[in-house]
């Protein structure tokens, strides 16, 4: 992979970060961007989706005590499907999936991972539960980033889980500098929506940068 090659995928991830959560600028820049953004990410480096699925189905065995194939998942903001492929690797049998972008999710469609897919679901607004249903467990890899989903939609994805379901969230270590989501986590706990399992801190995310990973529980 040339230089060049390296620094156009470098440049259109980064200025997805611009975009200051604006759904209409989201929607048109990954309607752009569905195509080519497997490969974009691959050149980075992304290892989220294979870190996310591996940590879901360690919860899946160590907290929801029952095997992955009996599980129905959600990957909410799932792009491509780059998270809901990895699940499948290992496993996982029911897959749903919701993303602002029609053209990502049909590119995610074409991967086969996936039961249910819903596209024009914007996390950074309330909106009803888009399949009327409850997982048991849920991934989001890669939506709480700069310029996409603001920190109150760890509450909108908690929703998504039956009692005692749990939600895997990544947040890159760049998201964390403002301190906002830290007030926001710390907040959404002590109201209740969920509990912190655990925190796997500054962990492998995509050659620029680490990320945390969340893993928490709605109460039962």
């Amino acid at each position: 992979m040339g230089d060049a090659a390296l620094k156009d995928s470098f440049d259109t991830i980064k200025t997805s970060h611009d975009l200051n959560g604006n759904t209409k600028k989201l929607s048109a820049y990954y309607a752009g961007w569905a195509q080519k953004y497997d490969d974009d990410v691959a050149n980075e480096e992304y290892r989220g989706p294979a870190i996310m699925a591996d940590l879901a189905r360690f919860v899946a065995l160590g907290y929801l005590h029952r095997p992955v194939e009996k599980l129905v998942s959600l990957d909410a903001g799932c792009g491509t499907g780059l998270a809901g492929v990895e699940m499948k690797r290992r496993g996982f049998g029911v897959i749903d999936g919701f993303d602002l972008s029609k053209e990502m999710t049909d590119c995610a469609e074409e991967t086969g991972a996936f039961r249910d897919l819903k596209s024009g679901v914007d996390l950074n607004i309330d909106q009803p539960n888009v399949f009327s249903r409850q997982y048991d467990l849920l991934v989001c890899c890669g939506v709480l980033t700069l310029g996409h989903v603001e920190p109150e939609a760890m509450r909108r994805l908690a929703e998504y889980l039956r009692p005692g379901g749990i939600m895997i969230v990544s947040t890159r270590n760049s998201y964390l500098e403002d301190g906002a989501f830290a007030k926001a986590h710390a907040r959404l706990k002590e109201e209740g929506c969920y509990r912190e399992i655990a925190c796997l801190p500054n962990a492998w995310y995509i050659a620029e940068e680490g990320a945390h990973y969340w893993i928490c529980q709605r109460p039962e």
